[in-house]
């Protein structure tokens, strides 16, 4: 806790940019500078691909995946704010959209000194699982100049962990990252 997993070389699991914002954004823009000398692979799945996996797979937990589960907002809300949001993962709006992190979802509930119930803890493994399946995403490596655009409610990303080009700091990877809102304010908060 405490620190921003983009803040370090440390692999950083599927999730939804910002899903313990209270708006978080609509669109993840990232572009390349320099990639890593070794590994910062990033990875996409559908969101809507791992909500089907899981009702093939696990359809007992579907529903406990439209009930609100705690997230970790780490510090980033005003001082007068709860330290965790509580929402739902899954939402369906003429479509099924996802707001994730388990990593942040099991700190929330630390955090809020709550104790996770069976079915979120079974619900949350039962999709790290889903995840970890290759044929559940797309593995692409980052060269200078590209720029990927995800819809952040409709595809997860992930960041493999990486090794930097030692010394020189002209020489380390650099990716420039920007969050879009369709509505809301343009505060980080929304």
């Amino acid at each position: 806790m405490g620190v921003r997993g983009s803040h370090t070389n440390a692999d950083l699991s599927f999730h939804t940019d910002c899903s313990s914002n209270i708006s978080p954004p609509d669109y993840v823009g990232l572009m390349c500078v320099r990639p890593a000398l070794e590994g910062g692979e990033s990875q996409l799945t559908n969101w809507y691909a791992v909500y089907n996996k899981l009702l093939e797979t696990r359809p007992d937990l579907c529903a406990r995946g439209f009930q609100p589960i705690l997230f970790d907002r780490q510090l980033e809300h005003a001082e007068n704010e709860p330290r965790v949001l509580s929402r739902p993962p899954f939402a369906f709006d003429g479509k099924i959209s996802m707001r994730y992190s388990e990593r942040l979802n099991r700190q929330g509930y630390k955090v809020a000194n709550q104790a996770m119930d069976q079915k979120t803890e079974e619900m949350l493994s039962a999709i790290s699982d889903i995840l970890e399946d290759p044929e559940m995403r797309v593995d692409l490596n980052f060269k200078p100049g590209q720029i990927q655009w995800i819809n952040n409610a409709s595809i997860g990303h992930r960041r493999t962990s990486y090794i930097d080009h030692p010394g020189d700091p002209s020489l380390r990877r650099c990716l420039v990252r920007m969050w879009i809102r369709d509505k809301g304010k343009i505060s980080y908060l929304g």
